[in-house]
């Protein structure tokens, strides 16, 4: 039989969009006003949430809220105010709750639920020293994040609002310092992602759902897992230089992504629907909004599709 031509259609989609990758991408940076450093950590709908500090001396992070167009600071009141302490802001869920942690004037740091303008601390049952939180679903307002026990080792939690259950990845290291990071839930599935630090302190990214499955991009020196919507995990990797860059994962398929004119020092932190967000390194950081119009795995199903039209008929 005759080969058949692939259809005209799907030739100019992935002609249009350039594969790879097969979407288009439409990017914005931004800082809150005046700051001299801005992180992009986490986005539901149009809101978006992270920290920002003003000086150098002292370094106070805030946390912030974004909607597009007006920012609005605010501080967790038992926060420190002293250099490198603060308030910084991970996640938001699609009821407005904010996760993120507070660094004391002891120097510990502590979890925090904000709703509305009230504060609710988290801190792991029993830890002295520091407690994160990092993410938050929108559909059960289930929590993740890390604690650090007083041997100084590190393990991912998850809270449900009235028990903390420990994340051990197995291949993580338990040495001091080392451990099980856990930093996103998916509010599809209650999925998690994170990393974890093996013995020979290579990082690697974790996709965790009742069993732990590493996530290392290809080539890289370390692979850091960030955000999670269903099936779409965002994170930063570093390459064999520790230039980084931020990616998309989907059901095997790796995409990186750098901010236009950045060949290194881009990384992602949260996701939601087709909107990423991030940070930027050019001197200092800058928030980054990232729109991908057609979801990963419909370009990858497309990529299936175009080259089954050009390839089923011959023999």
């Amino acid at each position: 039989m005759k080969s058949v031509a692939a259809p005209t259609f799907l030739i100019a989609i992935a002609l249009a969009a350039g594969a790879p990758p097969l979407r288009a991408q439409t990017w914005s940076s931004f800082n809150y006003p005046g700051a001299i450093n801005t992180q992009a950590n986490g986005i539901s709908g149009t809101s978006i949430v992270g920290d920002y500090y003003s000086s150098f001396s002292p370094t106070i992070e805030h946390g912030y809220l974004y909607n597009g167009s007006t920012f609005t600071s605010f501080d967790d009141p038992l926060a420190g105010t002293f250099n490198g302490q603060g308030t910084l802001a991970t996640a938001i869920a699609a009821n407005g709750n904010i996760v993120g942690y507070y660094i004391a004037s002891s120097g510990v740091s502590h979890g925090f639920l904000k709703i509305g303008n009230s504060y609710q601390t988290l801190d792991y049952p029993g830890v002295i020293d520091d407690t994160y939180a990092y993410g938050i679903s929108s559909t059960t307002g289930n929590i993740v994040g890390t604690y650090t026990d007083s041997s100084n080792k590190n393990h991912g939690f998850l809270y449900n609002g009235s028990t903390y259950i420990t994340l051990n990845d197995p291949n993580a290291s338990t040495a001091t310092n080392q451990g099980t990071f856990a930093y996103g839930i998916s509010n599809t599935n209650g999925d998690i992602v994170g990393y974890y630090i093996d013995p020979s302190n290579k990082i690697h990214g974790f996709l965790y759902n009742g069993s732990y499955t590493t996530l290392d991009f290809p080539g890289a020196k370390h692979t850091y897992a960030f955000g999670i919507e269903g099936n779409n995990i965002v994170g930063e990797y570093f390459d064999a230089t520790d230039g980084s860059h931020a990616f998309i994962y989907n059901s095997g398929s790796w995409t990186s992504l750098d901010y236009p004119g950045f060949f290194e020092g881009t990384g992602a932190r949260g996701i939601d629907g087709n909107n990423v967000v991030g940070d930027i390194t050019p001197e200092f950081q800058s928030g980054f909004l990232l729109t991908v119009p057609e979801p990963p795995a419909i370009a990858l199903a497309m990529l299936g599709w175009i080259g089954l039209a050009a390839t089923c008929c011959k023999r």
